[in-house]
């Protein structure tokens, strides 16, 4: 019996399918707006192709050892290589969110997600959001802006513990806050290779969602990686939590 469940967040309750080459101009934008204000000098035709760069590098590092990159460690690697060495911690702080500010804004909601985490909170389980992310502030406000947060027992990002989904450690992490047993406790996620992969190896039941057209091909005869159920309707989880 189901006694739990771990969320997803990016393109399981929210769509993060933005128009990213405006978003990224958006967001480096404000980035500079922040620098700006706190009288940080940058090349403004230089800076923002290089703090994306090394966001994409880190990136891959991160998919490869399962270890994050926080975008704070991003950026401060960018200004110390540029000689800046006068920004504190906050100021760090509040520069990411200045970059994230813009794109936090537009993700919207899959319908049908607030009902379904309300049913399943009055049924009593357990739920943890738990997601893969550079910035911390950047999902818990995301979530509390849409008014999501109240929903969760937990909120487990990697940014903030340090491993990424598919490691382990992660799930772990949100098990122990939830003091929930494996066997009783359900992944919901949209990546097979991420999500389901990495709770399946934990002995966890998994649920794929697909409310969006996606980006790897899903299929099940020719996938070693075999969720216990594929939803396309997010209305679908509450029967299938039912059942296991």
């Amino acid at each position: 019996m189901i006694t739990s469940i771990l969320f997803d967040f990016g393109n399981t309750l929210v769509s993060t399918e933005l128009d990213w080459e405006v978003v990224l101009d958006q967001n480096i934008a404000s980035l500079l707006a922040y620098l700006d204000s706190v009288n940080i000098k940058v090349d403004r035709e230089t800076f923002g192709q290089a703090f994306l760069q090394i966001r994409k590098e880190n990136f891959a590092k991160a998919e490869a050892e399962l270890r994050e990159y926080p975008a704070e460690e991003s950026l401060a690697h960018l200004l110390s290589r540029l000689g800046i060495t006068n920004i504190t911690p906050n100021m760090l702080e509040q520069a990411v969110d200045a970059f994230f500010a813009p794109e936090e804004n537009l993700y919207p909601v899959f319908p049908g997600v607030p009902e379904v985490l309300a049913e399943l909170k009055s049924r009593g389980y357990s739920m943890a959001l738990v997601s893969n992310a550079t910035s911390g502030r950047l999902i818990r406000k995301a979530a509390a802006n849409r008014d999501l947060v109240k929903y969760f027992n937990a909120i487990i990002i990697s940014a903030e513990i340090g491993y990424r989904k598919p490691h382990p450690k992660i799930f772990q992490v949100a098990l122990t806050e939830l003091q929930a047993k494996p066997e009783e406790t359900v992944m919901v996620g949209d990546l097979l290779e991420i999500d389901i992969v990495g709770a399946q190896q934990l002995g966890l039941k998994t649920i794929l969602v697909k409310l969006i057209e996606p980006k790897e091909n899903y299929n099940s005869k020719r996938s070693r990686i075999i969720p216990d159920a594929v939803v396309t309707r997010f209305h679908d989880i509450l029967s299938y939590i039912e059942k296991m």
